[in-house]
Order: C-alpha cells, then sequence, then structure tokens
C-alpha cells in the first residue's frame, strides 16, 4: 500500500496522467479542466544537408530521438519548447535593453560572471545577471549599440564596482574582454576564466578593441 500511495502522490503532479488513468478504469471520457506546464531546452543540430539530426539533447534529460521528444510533449497540456539559440550568430538592436535572445547568448558563451576573478555560475544564482553596456549607450549616438558586441554580463555587485569604483572594461569579442583595475592590474576574461595579462599586452589588445569598434 506504500508503494501505490506513493505511485498516487507522483501522478498527482501531472494532471493529464491523472486522467488517463481515470479514463483506463471505466473507458469514459475526462477532460483536464487546467493541465501542466513544461519548458524543454531542446539542442539541435544540422547535418550536412542543413537539416536536423536525428538525434536531440533535452536538458536535465539528455540525448533523446525526435519521437521520444514528442512523445516527452505528449505528457503535458501545455508545452514552452526553447531551442538553443545559435552562438554562431549575432545581433544589434536600436534600443537600450538587451533582447532576451541576446541576453541568453552572452549567458550561454560565458556561463558566468565576467568580472575578474568573479566566481557566480549563472545557471546556479537565484538572480539574472545585469547585462550592461561594456561601451555606455548614448541615446543620441548611432544605431546598433546594444548587442553581443556590447554586453557585459555581470552580477549586481560586480555591476557596481564597475560602475563607480573606477574599473576599466573593453569588449574585444562576444566572449572576451580586458579589464584594468583601479590599482592598474591587468586581466582578460573569457568564458574559460580569467587570466593574467601584462600592461603591454593590454596596450595592444585595447588597440584591437579601438580598430574593431570603428569598424562596426
Amino acid at each position: 500500500m506504500d508503494h501505490w500511495r506513493a505511485e498516487a502522490f507522483a501522478m498527482s503532479a501531472d494532471p493529464v496522467a491523472v486522467v488517463a488513468f481515470w479514463q483506463s478504469l471505466d473507458g469514459t471520457e475526462v477532460v483536464a479542466t487546467s493541465g501542466s506546464a513544461a519548458k524543454v531546452v531542446v539542442h539541435l543540430s544540422l547535418t550536412e544537408d542543413d537539416e536536423l539530426g536525428p538525434v536531440a539533447r533535452v536538458e536535465d534529460l539528455g540525448p533523446r530521438i525526435l519521437t521520444q521528444v514528442q512523445g516527452l510533449l505528449a505528457h503535458h497540456a501545455q508545452v514552452t519548447i526553447t531551442p538553443v539559440i545559435d552562438l554562431h550568430a549575432g545581433r544589434s538592436v536600436n534600443g537600450y535593453e538587451h533582447p532576451a535572445d541576446v541576453k541568453k547568448r552572452s549567458e550561454y558563451r560565458t556561463l558566468g560572471d565576467v568580472f575578474p576573478h568573479a566566481t557566480t555560475l549563472f545557471a546556479q544564482s537565484k538572480r539574472s545577471p545585469d547585462h550592461d553596456h561594456t561601451v555606455a549607450y548614448d541615446r543620441h549616438g548611432p544605431p546598433g549599440q546594444t548587442g553581443d558586441h556590447n554586453d557585459t554580463p555581470l552580477t549586481r555587485h560586480s555591476h557596481r564596482a564597475k560602475t563607480h569604483l573606477g574599473y576599466e572594461v573593453h569588449q574585444l569579442g562576444p566572449d572576451r574582454w580586458i579589464w584594468r583595475t583601479p590599482h592598474g592590474l591587468t586581466r582578460l576574461v573569457t568564458g574559460e576564466g580569467t587570466s593574467t595579462i601584462s600592461p603591454a599586452d593590454y596596450a595592444f589588445l585595447r588597440v584591437q578593441d579601438v580598430a574593431i569598434a570603428l569598424a562596426a
């Protein structure tokens, strides 16, 4: 009996399963008044012919063939499917706010706070990061200021330090930043972490940053 109580308790979290159970008992049709909602993040790949591959990776579940993904969705009344964002693509907009897809690409590329030596991972944090403009947004400036090329994802504490404590940061690409601290220390931050660079390397990369910005 304890086993069946546990099964019933687990089933109670899935209204669709409850409906199916009652239908199996007496053959009558039961309509669910409310359904469960699921968010499924599916990672896909393309074949050489630019067609979807036969296997998808579902976050928290692992590899699944497409028919298994269809079966997974059939257990829920409402489903939100969020396909993985192409990290090779970039986008910019004319407004101040970073679009949701730009934010997600930055978070997938960096995984965590890009402040030097920061250890906060976005997947483990209960608060979404601040997507700060690496180069301050100018409402009278040129179009396309907001995008992958001008996004520094930081925790709130790091954002305040960057804004008020005299840190200098320049973005070299969608997943690379160079920093100079108020004490003159220079660092390179990528999705793999923080590494020390010399002031000469910082100056060299800073010139590259200017060239990239002028060419954009």
